[in-house]
């Protein structure tokens, strides 16, 4: 069931339930590892994220979530890095798109950066932010770095918006 969640119709399945002795000497898996989830999760942010399901990216996330708080290997730490090099997390607001870890942050910021990063709270249920936060490590709400990057994007734009710098200076 797990995997028919996660991949759809995109892998044979057994017609039948059969035994779990018989499908492991038969090569049948009852589930997928995490470095095949993590793999197809890299195919669809290939597509277009408008294209792609929040609710199938939902349901991988928690798969992933529970797959990692059980292990804390090296190996699971270096999944855990594709997604600061692959944009790799999908946000519906406030349009369709995939970004890495670095260009997100969990608490809704945006009176403040506008849409130069993206706000998972506003994506995500609130159970999902251990994953994020904590498994990922988003940033959980904004810190003197993102301030920085934003302060320095500011002065780099011709014609900067004035209720966005003032923001940026109250912090």
């Amino acid at each position: 069931k797990e995997a028919h969640e996660i991949f759809g119709d995109t892998v044979p399945y057994a017609a039948e339930t059969i035994d779990p002795r018989l499908a492991e000497w038969l090569g049948v898996r009852q589930s997928a590892t995490v470095s095949e989830v993590l793999g197809y999760l890299g195919q669809l942010a290939e597509r277009p994220a408008e294209e792609v399901s929040a609710t199938l990216v939902q349901r991988i996330y928690t798969f992933l979530m529970e797959r990692w708080r059980a292990d804390d290997s090296s190996g699971s730490r270096e999944d855990r890095g594709q997604f600061a090099q692959r944009p790799m997390i999908r946000v519906e607001h406030p349009t369709a798109k995939w970004v890495l870890r670095d260009d997100a942050i969990w608490a809704n910021r945006s009176d403040v950066f506008g849409d130069d990063f993206a706000y998972l709270e506003l994506n995500y249920p609130a159970r999902l932010h251990d994953f994020f936060v904590d498994q990922l490590s988003v940033k959980a709400d904004a810190d003197d770095e993102l301030y920085a990057r934003a302060w320095l994007k500011q002065q780099e734009e011709e014609d900067p918006d004035p209720k966005k710098v003032e923001a940026l200076l109250e912090r």
